[in-house]
């Protein structure tokens, strides 16, 4: 992990590569990593990205949590995690937060860094 408060572009582009997985798969601990540091950036730029910040660190909170709890095994990858939440219908089920639609979002989410 870098430093604390200061943004590290060059841990953002590893944490990345780090991620990419060989036949088309992300390892989420990995891509969490870089938007952790991407968080950093947000808030550099200001409290008018303050909210986008918060949405990030959310969506951050929701697969952490899903990789720390009973079926961590789970979400490793995407590929797994899809596989995983389409098998058992969990996005079906009333009150969980998806791990695939959270991802979904956050990568979306990844659209805006490049207009900066």
């Amino acid at each position: 992990m870098s430093n604390e408060n200061a943004l590290d572009l060059h841990h953002v582009h590893q944490s990345f590569q780090r991620s990419l997985k060989e036949e088309d798969d992300v390892v989420i601990e990995a891509y969490i990593d870089g938007y952790n540091e991407l968080v950093k950036f947000l808030n550099l730029i200001g409290s008018v990205f303050s909210f986008v910040s918060s949405d990030v660190k959310s969506k951050i909170k929701i697969m952490e949590k899903h990789r720390e709890g009973e079926d961590a095994v789970h979400y490793d990858s995407f590929k797994k995690m899809m596989k995983f939440e389409k098998e058992t219908n969990l996005c079906d089920k009333n009150g969980f937060v998806s791990g695939s639609r959270t991802m979904l979002r956050l990568h979306r989410g990844l659209g805006m860094f490049l207009f900066f």
